[in-house]
């Protein structure tokens, strides 16, 4: 669904003292069909170091349609599958490897798809590091990344 404003909007009121709301304009209704809202919350500042428990609290509420944009069935697949890679993929450590992928589109309904991926990754886990001490007293090591499936 793309929701594009209108530019009609109306805001609504509500002052809050001691936890006790009171609208300001009670007998007002929101007048659009479909609608966005945007809350603002005014506080009154410390004074003399105390919190005086008074805000203005405004709704503001914009008009907006509605419209519905029909994408293929393939495209809606291809876009869902590329952000479920995106999340395994962002999940993975430094340099790992794809080993396989597989994809299975399931149709629920008319509008609605169901997209399956699964991924297989070869991932380096572990580090081998064997250390010995040469005769002469050095330490030498020799390193091996190993990987594991």
């Amino acid at each position: 669904d793309i929701r594009t404003p209108t530019g009609k909007s109306k805001s609504f009121y509500t002052l809050c003292a001691f936890s006790k709301n009171i609208n300001l304009f009670p007998n007002e209704n929101i007048p659009f069909g479909e609608y966005d809202t945007a809350n603002t919350v005014y506080t009154v500042p410390e004074l003399f170091g105390y919190t005086i428990p008074l805000s203005l609290s405004r709704t503001k509420v914009g008009e907006v349609t509605v419209s519905r944009v029909r994408i293929t069935e393939k495209n809606a697949a291809d876009r869902a599958r590329e952000l479920i890679e995106d999340d395994i993929s962002s999940r993975l450590l430094p340099q790992s490897e794809l080993v396989n992928k597989n994809t299975y589109v399931e149709k629920i309904d008319d509008e609605t798809i169901r997209v399956h991926v699964r991924m297989e990754f070869k991932e380096l886990i572990g580090m081998y590091r064997p250390a010995s001490l040469s005769p002469d007293g050095e330490n030498t090591q020799t390193e091996q990344i190993g990987g594991i499936e």
